[in-house]
């Protein structure tokens, strides 16, 4: 069974595993107006989802965030954007979802306070063929992508 696990932030990540093979993209993202905001690029996003439908993909699992008042309205936006583009993406392509929470499937892989740093450990641990794209510090995203998949694939 092959899964797609989904870090939802505008620096979050997809990571496509199938047994131990994986692939990583960044989150596919747009600049948007004048400095460094982005917005999602929902024709991006797209196009992943069908490449891997065309590679047997049934699943995607998705970190469901909760907005946090101290976070602001932007980030909460934003976090409401993405839940809203994948849902409708796992529908229009009648791809199964599964939504956890970050709180859940750390919990469950022993990551509880760890920080980011702990997830790039972790993943790289588990997936050492993988350690190239897990290299830098900003790929806790990816990192968490993969964990996600193996989070789904421990709990069905």
């Amino acid at each position: 069974m092959s899964w797609l696990g989904i870090d939802p932030g505008l620096a979050g990540a997809l990571c496509w595993r199938a047994g131990p093979a994986c692939e990583f993209h960044d989150m596919p993202v747009l600049a948007a107006g004048k400095g460094k905001r982005r917005v999602y690029d929902v024709d991006g996003c797209d196009h992943l989802v069908q490449a891997y439908l065309a590679r047997g993909l049934k699943w995607i699992v998705l970190e469901h965030v909760q907005p946090m008042p101290r976070n602001g309205a932007l980030t909460a936006y934003s976090q409401g954007q993405a839940h809203m583009l994948w849902l409708v993406l796992c529908h229009t392509h009648s791809v199964s979802l599964r939504l956890v929470s970050p709180q859940v499937w750390k919990r469950a892989l022993g990551l509880s306070g760890k920080g980011k740093d702990g997830s790039l450990m972790l993943a790289r641990q588990l997936f050492p063929g993988a350690a190239a794209d897990l290299r830098r510090a900003k790929d806790d995203g990816r990192a968490e992508a993969l964990l996600l998949t193996v989070w789904a694939e421990r709990h069905g």
